[in-house]
């Protein structure tokens, strides 16, 4: 009989069984409707802490029981309904004990929820805090090609891993459900289109029903072709486009990385000036020229132990930069540079012939850093212009180095 009589009440003041609520930012004034499209007709006041529940409402459906007085009686309803816009929250309104009416409205809230979920533009999977998989969307099987009926309470760890990387992510996983901060991580994924960089945000949340239970969104966004495209654009600025090789740039940081690296061990550079190439460049041309620097720079790179680079820092110059060096082995690198070099080059049914200025800085006992680089390069400049031969080589101790 209460359960009728409810419904009869809410009826008679509402105009209907299961009416459209309404609670905006600014007031406490509970709005009613017959349907969602119709004007409010009917108004209730709310005390502040029932405006304050109802507005604890997130975007996803939710059902909160609230006693309101209506005609001098108290009536419990069911408040079902969720956060519709930014200063507006809404939903329908059932007796306490009209069960399927709330059920109905529930499973329509939830029912957007889960196609939200389905159809949305980001791989999104939800795990336990074993890493069982509770939701797979669209995306996810669109991805990978599995089905999410077929991958629910299987490991993401043994599905989607390696071994390191499951133990890894077990590891971690752990930690971050006691925490409970969100994250971010970049993975691999093993897809139908090949191994795919991932950038997955992560966020705990709670059941909010039942057991309270803690899971993981995991929500995914491909980020291959953008990581691809970086490293695109890194290569183009750290490369020389004529012979492929690092360029000035490139070579500062490998020469400020090895230093930094080095520990009691010397790190050297050898500077080389072709000479005469402008001459060369005005007889052939330009793209003879740029041959000439490739095939210059392979003749080089003949002369060089395996972990020896090459650079070019523009125009006629390259560099060298040697780890775990000494001067006596920079010195026997520079004489076998300088013994290929005085071999000819032969372009189409041109052999030219070819020489270099070398300078030689050597660290700790010369500096070269930046500063060192020019060092060795006027070091070469000055030698080779103070000489008939252009084919110089010396070595530059720390105090004679300071006076060129």
């Amino acid at each position: 009989m209460k359960t009728v009589r409810e419904s009869t009440t809410l009826y008679n003041f509402l105009g209907s069984h299961n009416p459209y609520w309404r609670l905006t930012e600014s007031s406490d004034v509970l709005r009613f409707s017959t349907t969602e499209i119709t004007e409010p007709d009917r108004i209730l006041q709310l005390s502040a802490e029932q405006a304050a529940r109802i507005r604890e409402m997130t975007v996803i459906t939710s059902s909160l029981m609230m006693s309101l007085t209506v005609d001098e009686s108290d009536l419990s309803v069911h408040l079902v309904g969720r956060k519709i816009n930014k200063r507006e929250w809404g939903g329908n309104a059932s007796a306490w004990h009209d069960t399927p009416a709330v059920a109905r409205d529930l499973s329509h809230g939830l029912s957007f929820a889960e196609q939200v979920v389905s159809e949305a533009h980001s791989a999104i999977v939800i795990l336990d805090s074993r890493g069982n998989i509770q939701r797979f969307n669209r995306l996810c099987e669109d991805y990978t090609g599995l089905k999410e009926h077929d991958v629910i309470g299987q490991s993401v760890f043994k599905l989607f891993m390696s071994r390191r990387e499951a133990a890894a992510s077990r590891r971690n996983n752990r930690v971050f459900f006691r925490s409970g901060n969100a994250y971010e991580v970049e993975l691999w994924i093993p897809t139908r289109k090949g191994q795919r960089l991932f950038l997955f945000r992560n966020k705990f949340v709670h059941s909010g029903s039942g057991k309270n239970e803690i899971f993981l969104i995991c929500s995914g966004t491909d980020i291959t072709e953008e990581r691809r495209a970086q490293e695109r654009l890194r290569i183009l600025a750290n490369t020389d486009s004529i012979t492929g090789l690092p360029n000035r740039n490139a070579m500062q940081e490998l020469i400020d990385h090895a230093i930094n690296q080095a520990d009691n061990n010397k790190v050297g550079v050898v500077y080389l000036d072709l000479d005469n190439f402008k001459k060369v460049n005005d007889a052939y041309g330009h793209l003879f020229g740029d041959q000439l620097l490739r095939d210059v720079s392979l003749a080089i790179l003949s002369c060089l132990e395996h972990d020896q680079v090459l650079a070019r820092p523009g125009g006629d110059e390259f560099l060298v930069l040697a780890s775990n060096t000494s001067q006596s082995a920079l010195e026997a690198l520079a004489s076998r540079i300088l013994t290929r070099l005085r071999l000819p080059f032969r372009i189409g049914l041109i052999e030219v012939y070819t020489s270099c200025s070398v300078g030689i800085s050597l660290s700790p006992e010369t500096w070269f850093g930046q500063r060192g680089y020019y060092s060795s390069r006027r070091h070469s400049n000055v030698h080779s212009e103070g000489r008939r031969t252009r084919t110089i080589l010396r070595f530059y101790p720390r105090n004679e180095s300071a006076g060129i």
